[in-house]
């Protein structure tokens, strides 16, 4: 019933390929019978415009106009997922790495929509996501190889900086629509934020002790003045890591707060000594 000039093959083969048309049929079954059902759309136009409808046109035409797809297996997963991107520029039913990615959400510091100037410009976060995009080119006064790249997660993406030295031993690693977990320094450059990658992991490269979290507690002394608490919040948050960490903090004559870190940290043998240390100088 439209016209199939303004609703052309190309725009109902989108529509097929984002699932728009789903209830119908499968994606596969749908496409691979578009052809036929134009066709017959095509011809029942012309009929109708011919004046060629009996008395009884309208139950000729619900019989006449019947579809009988021929049944073909659906398309892979992976591919239905990609047309969606690839037509829309983002997943309408899952993000294809979502599971992948989840594995990695207890070792990250931030989302890269959390990610913003104002608050982590020159500051190292640790993030997941797909390199979607990776450019390589040479450097001007070594030749040495060198990439930029997008990483991308379910909700946004951000440009990656990946320098010689890195990148020669990450480069192995380094495939399109891959999930990593990456540390780097917040950058801006021309408006546009950037991170310049420091360390590059997948879930084969993550030390096996970085993929489980531990919480911690760390008691804080009574006397422990304002600016030593602003120190020990800079010292934790430049250690991002897997572990849960909870301030415990005296809050009456015998009472106790407990405040649990927004964020995660690598609560190991050399932070806590920094921690002992710098607690230790208002002693």
């Amino acid at each position: 019933r439209v016209d199939n000039q303004k609703v052309n093959k190309k725009v109902i083969a989108s529509l097929i390929q984002v699932g728009a048309l789903d209830e119908f049929a499968k994606r596969a079954v749908l496409l691979t019978n578009l052809d036929n059902v134009r066709s017959k759309a095509t011809a029942r136009q012309k009929e109708a415009s011919e004046g060629q409808v009996s008395l009884f046109g309208a139950e000729e035409a619900s019989s006449s106009t019947q579809d009988n797809f021929q049944d073909v297996d659906e398309l892979p997963h992976e591919e239905l997922l990609k047309m969606e991107k690839d037509l829309l520029g983002l997943y309408i039913h899952e993000h294809p790495f979502a599971e992948k990615l989840k594995t990695y959400a207890d070792l990250c510091t931030h989302r890269l929509a959390d990610i913003n100037a104002e608050e982590h410009l020159h500051q190292s976060v640790t993030v997941a996501g797909l390199i979607t995009t990776l450019r390589v080119v040479l450097t001007k006064r070594n030749n040495q190889e060198m990439a930029f790249g997008t990483l991308e997660d379910q909700a946004t993406k951000i440009s990656l900086v990946i320098f010689p030295k890195l990148y020669q031993t990450a480069k192995p690693l380094i495939q399109q629509n891959t999930a990593f977990l990456v540390r780097g320094k917040v950058n801006l450059r021309e408006d546009e934020l950037s991170l310049v990658v420091e360390e590059l992991l997948t879930s084969e490269t993550v030390p096996a002790h970085k993929l489980t979290s531990d919480n911690f507690d760390l008691n804080i002394p009574r006397s422990t003045p304002k600016p030593i608490l602003e120190q020990l919040s800079l010292l934790l948050k430049s250690h991002p890591g897997p572990d849960s960490l909870t301030l415990v903090l005296p809050s009456g004559s015998h009472e106790v707060k407990h405040l649990k870190l927004p964020y995660t940290v690598c609560w190991d043998k050399a932070l806590r000594q920094q921690v002992e240390l710098l607690l230790s100088s208002t002693a």
